[in-house]
């Protein structure tokens, strides 16, 4: 069971939602897309997946660079259901993991995880019309990343869904903080006039992203209250990582289930971290906007 503290500095958008298990009926599994979207953080206490937890925790994921951030992708339809472990067991092979034995073990499991979370995935976010079946199994430790919302090398058009699964036997911790709208408030007047005529969405988000929680991926000491969840082996969670700043504190096994997403087929598509920073760049990008202060 996850234990969330939250701090009274930050607007509590955290949300328990009840009642959704692997077993539970299509029909009485909610869709979550407006929540996702608004943004919330979303925890389902009763949405525990069988995983073996100990088998996860013993894998030698820093000493095989194919174990560190593996990506599958595991099929929509029925007919690549029944090759998924295949498909998986290929892939592992063809990112350099000599023993064919281990590998066969690790898309057994990987198998049996996606085989109970998809159906109740697909589910929760009913509406989204899915462009690819990407899910990325997170297995090297992270020790004290920086705060920060997610941003990218280059503009990414498409939305994603994104569920988050604690696989191994240790808790991981979570910080958060600001999220899309209160950060823009902070970083409007932050970024020049020059930046804001002169860099690209894409690298205006990175922008604000900076002026709040620092100048690199290192500074993880910067001086924003944070909300503190610890989630338990099995938990689940969901959260658009580019829309609620997030710091993983100490993790490491996890599983996020990341489909991409048609932006058109979003309940609000200005809600695109893209439109965000464009409609920013449209309120602070004239007069407004000042020379650079001071991060954090």
């Amino acid at each position: 069971m996850a234990i969330i503290k939250k701090n009274p500095k930050l607007p509590d958008y955290f949300s328990v939602v009840g009642g959704v298990g692997v077993g539970t009926p299509p029909s009485d599994v909610p869709c979550i897309v407006e929540q996702y979207e608004s943004p919330l953080v979303m925890y389902f206490p009763d949405l525990r997946p069988k995983i073996d937890h100990g088998f996860w925790a013993s894998l030698a994921s820093d000493a095989n660079k194919a174990l560190k951030k593996f990506i599958s992708f595991p099929g929509r339809d029925c007919a690549l259901d029944d090759r998924r472990q295949d498909l998986i067991v290929e892939r592992l092979r063809g990112s350099g993991m000599d023993d064919g034995a281990l590998a066969r073990e690790i898309g057994l499991q990987m198998d049996s995880i996606l085989s109970q979370m998809l159906p109740v995935y697909r589910r929760l976010f009913a509406g989204y019309r899915f462009t690819s079946d990407r899910c990325c199994w997170r297995l090297n430790r992270i020790n004290a990343e920086n705060l920060h919302v997610d941003t990218y090398k280059a503009e990414l058009p498409e939305h994603f869904a994104r569920m988050f699964i604690n696989l191994d036997s240790q808790p991981r911790i979570w910080h958060t903080s600001w999220r899309a709208s209160e950060l823009m408030e902070m970083a409007g007047r932050r970024i020049s006039a020059q930046q804001y005529r002169e860099l690209s969405t894409n690298d205006l988000w990175s922008a604000f992203n900076r002026s709040v929680f620092g100048k690199t991926s290192q500074e993880w000491w910067d001086d924003q209250p944070r909300h503190i969840a610890f989630f338990d082996p099995g938990d689940v969670w969901v959260v658009d990582s580019r829309l609620v700043a997030h710091q993983i504190f100490y993790g490491r096994r996890a599983l996020t289930i990341d489909f991409v997403v048609d932006p058109g087929s979003m309940r609000d598509p200005a809600k695109h971290y893209l439109r965000i920073a464009e409609s920013t760049r449209a309120r602070f990008g004239g007069s407004l906007a000042a020379e650079p202060a001071a991060a954090g």
